[in-house]
């Protein structure tokens, strides 16, 4: 996770209430690597990049021989891999929440999506397709070789259920899960 965002430089300014996390199935490089990044963009937005906020995501192999990941769409002539093309920021499941000497806050975690996943998003809202993840057992676990929920057995059918709910709704049922 990240250390800063809610301990503002000066006197003068807010403190985010969130800090920036990503889980990863073992401990690799990559994470870190992609947090940094995730902070670049917040300053490039000017911390305006809270939840159900989306970058894309490609995890790849590079020159070093180690697999990154990146925001960005274009990865020159690195080698690309899995399926994951996206990233949703989401509370985190667990609802941690962590005290300072003059506030509290959470954490806001990279949820990885796939191409087809991302567009179930747009065609109705991120809570939707965060709601589709937790029902099909998908963790905030950022997983680049994890294949789309669409493949999984049942899945069409969960969706039109999901597709018809509003959001407040859909984002009601994320908040009742534990």
């Amino acid at each position: 996770m990240t250390l800063g965002l809610t301990q503002p430089l000066r006197t003068t300014d807010k403190p985010f209430p969130w800090e920036y996390c990503i889980r990863a199935k073992e401990k690799v490089n990559w994470p870190v690597d992609l947090l940094y990044q995730l902070l670049s963009q917040w300053l490039w937005e000017k911390g305006d990049m809270g939840f159900g906020y989306h970058l894309p995501l490609t995890f790849l192999v590079g020159h070093d021989g180690n697999l990154w990941a990146s925001v960005s769409e274009s990865v020159g002539d690195c080698e690309v891999v899995g399926t994951i093309r996206g990233i949703h920021l989401w509370p985190d499941a667990s609802r941690f929440r962590f005290r300072t000497s003059t506030d509290q806050f959470g954490l806001l975690t990279a949820v990885g999506v796939t191409e087809d996943e991302d567009r179930l998003a747009v065609s109705t809202t991120p809570a939707h397709l965060m709601l589709m993840l937790r029902r099909m057992g998908v963790s905030q676990i950022c997983d680049p070789y994890r294949q789309s929920v669409l493949s999984m057995p049942g899945a069409a059918v969960e969706w039109r259920h999901i597709e018809r709910m509003n959001h407040d709704d859909a984002f009601g049922e994320l908040q009742a899960m534990v």
